[in-house]
């Protein structure tokens, strides 16, 4: 006979519990003995706490036990909640990229192996609710080779007028009451301010590599003292973020996934980046937006600023076609072609110079954002980190080898507008470059997590 082993789940919910099954608890401290299944009698027994603290939610416990035939349900990875502050904070299941809205919640837990039957979930209001119109649309799945002499129905080879017109063509009604809050009044183009606001926004998995960042943009800012500097908090407990505002002169704001649906909230789904810009730009339109990995590499970055005000948008340039790493629902909600964006490398978003003019608010940051607010367009379906991995050989190349969210938009939207000069707004490798590292775990010591950072680290 085979073992038993224990279920734990934890949700929470804003509605009453069902008196049968679940229990409100205002306070709970729960011893759990978790024993391996057959076949893993090395692991030894798994001894763990919950300690679970509620103020605005109905906390409700459940337990089962189950046998190893329950074993579809087994997570390698349990979800860790540590907030301290009172205000409510977003996290994030490492196993499926969900967001989950917490207010004053204190969880610890530890990773298992899969061979451990555990399996811990934690949820609230915040679930993305399947909509039939969207997500049962077929995805096109078939990686087709791309034929540049394949006769294609569309092109970018037209008039600025043309592609103008097929921007405003894209039809957005699930964002349409989000637009008026979020775009505000424009101080028109000769009240545009001088000096840019910095803006990142990141968590805990990557607070090293954001306090790298933090301690970057602080030098540039020495030489230009009107500039801001606004960091959204995506997740950091209260002990990062008095880190983050003891060695930086800036603004650290919480991001408002409750007001935006419910998919903004997945973190792999990066909706809210381009929401993150907009709520920024509509109170001062000149936004640098940095991923936590960017660094300057000088401290003069007035010619930029220069020619930015020229051109209104500047990004650094990928290395594969938009076609290849774009999926086929965004081209469908775009009413746009594959074929059209098969010649032209992407955009990377993971730096960007946006100079927010009326036009490029009307033509780059709405579509942007109205895609980041519509299912199926930016973020494809409920599990989007299935699509982020690219592992295609762009010398050969073929459709839809993988997605990149806010960056496809970003590509296509620049390729339509400006392909006339494409090359002006192509930021080149020689003022920044990008530094990478693995993320940070949250169940290793910070000084593992710093040596995992600095050993694992690409600049490029």
């Amino acid at each position: 006979m085979s073992e038993p082993s224990l279920e734990l789940g934890i949700l929470l919910q804003s509605h009453e519990p069902s008196p049968q099954e679940e229990y409100p608890l205002s306070l709970l401290r729960l011893p759990i003995i978790v024993r391996g299944l057959r076949g893993s009698s090395s692991w030894p027994d798994l001894a763990f706490f919950f300690f679970l603290r509620c103020r605005f939610f109905s906390c409700l416990c459940s337990r089962a036990l189950s046998s190893s035939s329950s074993s579809s349900h087994i997570s390698s990875r349990v979800f860790l909640s540590e907030l301290l502050d009172p205000k409510p904070l977003v996290r994030v299941d490492a196993e499926t990229g969900q967001h989950f809205f917490l207010s004053n919640v204190q969880c610890f837990s530890m990773a298992v192996p899969p061979s451990i039957a555990v399996n811990v979930r934690m949820s609230s209001s915040i679930s993305w609710k399947h909509d039939a119109e969207t997500l049962e649309r077929k995805t096109i799945d078939e990686q087709k080779p791309i034929d540049l002499h394949e006769p294609c129905a569309e092109t970018l080879k037209q008039s600025k007028e043309k592609n103008l017109e097929k921007v405003a063509s894209y039809k957005f009604p699930q964002a349409d009451h989000y637009l008026e809050d979020l775009l505000g009044a424009h101080p028109g183009d000769g009240n545009m301010p001088k000096d840019p606001v910095f803006l990142s926004a990141f968590s805990q998995s990557h607070f090293i590599e954001g306090m790298d960042l933090v301690k970057n943009v602080s030098t540039i800012r020495k030489i230009l003292p009107n500039s801001k500097f606004i960091i959204y908090n995506l997740g950091m407990s209260e002990k990062h973020k008095v880190k983050v505002l003891a060695v930086c002169d800036c603004e650290l704001r919480l991001f408002p996934f409750e007001r935006f649906p419910d998919f903004v909230g997945i973190m792999k789904g990066y909706a809210w980046k381009p929401l993150a810009i907009q709520l920024v730009a509509r109170d001062h339109p000149f936004v640098i937006w940095m991923d936590a990995s960017v660094r300057f590499i000088t401290k003069d970055l007035q010619p930029w600023f220069d020619k930015v005000r020229n051109l209104g948008v500047l990004a650094s340039v990928g290395h594969a076609p938009v076609a290849m790493r774009t999926h086929p629902l965004t081209f469908q909600t775009l009413v746009e072609k594959q074929c059209t964006f098969r010649e032209d490398k992407e955009f990377e978003a993971t730096f960007i110079m946006i100079y927010g003019t009326m036009f490029v608010r009307e033509y780059f940051l709405k579509p942007w954002v109205s895609c980041a607010l519509t299912k199926g367009c930016l973020v494809p379906d409920e599990s989007p980190s299935k699509y982020i991995n690219c592992n295609g050989d762009a010398s050969k190349p073929h459709y839809f080898d993988c997605h990149r969210f806010d960056q496809s938009i970003l590509s296509i939207l620049l390729l339509r507008l400006y392909h006339e000069n494409i090359q002006s707004h192509i930021m080149h490798h020689e003022f920044y470059r990008f530094c990478k590292s693995a993320d940070e775990e949250w169940y290793l010591p910070q000084f593992v997590n710093e040596f995992r950072v600095a050993n694992s680290q690409t600049c490029m």
